[in-house]
């Protein structure tokens, strides 16, 4: 699993650094993998 992600031709050193939270990372995988549109998995 990835633990990083960042435009190809980019050094890290120049991104300013995001931190995706633990509820960000569950909206991401009821959209992509279950396939439920944000009022589906609202509920």
């Amino acid at each position: 699993m990835a633990n990083t992600f960042k435009p190809q031709g980019i050094p890290g050193r120049d991104l300013e650094k995001v931190v995706l939270p633990i509820e960000g990372l569950e909206a991401l995988r009821l959209s992509d993998l279950e396939k439920l549109d944000q009022g589906s998995a609202a509920i």
